[in-house]
């Protein structure tokens, strides 16, 4: 989305953000968001605002341009993510001890208990080990796990 509002602005002789500010009656910072055009929303009552001040419709203020707008993730890597409550787990990939216990929230010498325990499967040795992402997800999902937390 593309903010036109100084173009508009000098079309109608406001040439500064206090000017801008004093015919919209709004606060220094929102006049000066506004001439900066430094906003990620703007409200609709401020377009409202804008349009009656300018005698203009909201498209003459904004510009949709779709390159900006994100691409969604391909079909494949959406079934490889599974969400949780601690986050997004990627089923293809491994995961060291510090990722795990990061993830979890809980420290590294716990995700060893949980391994050692045979409560949390890795691969590798003693010192290597990583967990499956498939793992991860079904250990975060068990009953043992839910009632830790």
């Amino acid at each position: 989305m593309k903010i036109k509002i100084k173009d508009v602005a000098y079309q109608h002789g406001i040439w500064s953000a206090y000017r801008l500010q004093c015919a919209l009656e709004c606060s220094p910072t929102m006049a000066s968001r506004l001439w900066k055009e430094e906003f990620k929303q703007i409200g609709i009552g401020t377009l409202e605002k804008l349009c009656a001040l300018f005698s203009c419709q909201p498209n003459d203020i904004l510009e949709y341009q779709p390159s900006q707008v994100p691409q969604p993730a391909p079909a494949e890597q959406m079934d490889d993510i599974q969400p949780t409550k601690y986050g997004d787990i990627q089923l293809s990939r491994t995961y060291d001890f510090g990722e795990v216990a990061q993830f979890i929230g809980r420290s590294r010498r716990s995700v060893r208990g949980y391994m050692d325990r045979g409560r949390l499967t890795s691969n590798g040795r003693y010192g290597e080990r990583e967990v499956k992402g498939s793992e991860l997800l079904e250990f975060v999902n068990s009953y043992w796990f839910r009632h830790l937390t």
